[in-house]
């Protein structure tokens, strides 16, 4: 339907330039004398007839005004075609800016995220880190505790060796006095 309504006034619009052509020629053939040289076109009134132009002419004319639309409507093609290839290129260039757009806005997020993923493992390793040092200080804290105590058992064992020892060289004395004295 579309195209119907769009050859009808295209259709038109050829009989109007036709018509509006045709006027100029005739003013021409009427006002301006032919340079020299050229046969002028036969005398005609400015009413006068489609009938009284030759034959020749006419045809001519037809040709030339159906070269001239032929032309037109070629270059009018033409430019049609290289405006829908412009509305291609362009819908591509829309098409792959808005990709460009969501990849890059992918991309910030990806790099966010990796970001925040990147400080969340450094903020775990430092709180390990703070942990394997505090442990540390526990464990030598404890060591060095246990050491001491060590050898506050050993000089406990030490001092209750010399006592046993003592006990036992007393218990000898005794047992000599018991025997000593029994005898």
């Amino acid at each position: 339907m579309a195209t119907k309504k769009k050859n009808r006034l295209s259709k038109d619009a050829r009989m109007r330039e036709k018509k509006r052509k045709q006027r100029a020629r005739e003013a021409l053939m009427v006002d301006q004398p032919a340079p020299p040289g050229v046969l002028a076109p036969p005398e005609r009134d400015a009413v006068s007839s489609p009938q009284a132009i030759p034959a020749k002419t006419t045809a001519d004319d037809a040709a030339t005004d159906k070269y001239v639309l032929k032309v037109k409507s070629n270059r009018r093609k033409l430019v049609n075609k290289r405006l829908d290839e412009s509305a291609a290129i362009l819908t591509q260039c829309h098409n792959l800016a808005s990709e460009m757009e969501t990849f890059r806005s992918r991309s910030e997020l990806r790099a966010e995220i990796d970001s925040a993923g990147l400080r969340a493992v450094e903020q775990q390793t430092s709180r390990h880190e703070k942990l394997i040092l505090t442990q540390g200080k526990l464990i030598a804290e404890d060591h060095e505790s246990c050491e001491k105590n060590a050898k506050h058992l050993e000089d406990k064992l030490n001092q209750q060796g010399a006592v046993i020892q003592r006990l036992e060289e007393n218990m000898k004395e005794l047992k000599e006095l018991l025997k000593s004295s029994s005898e």
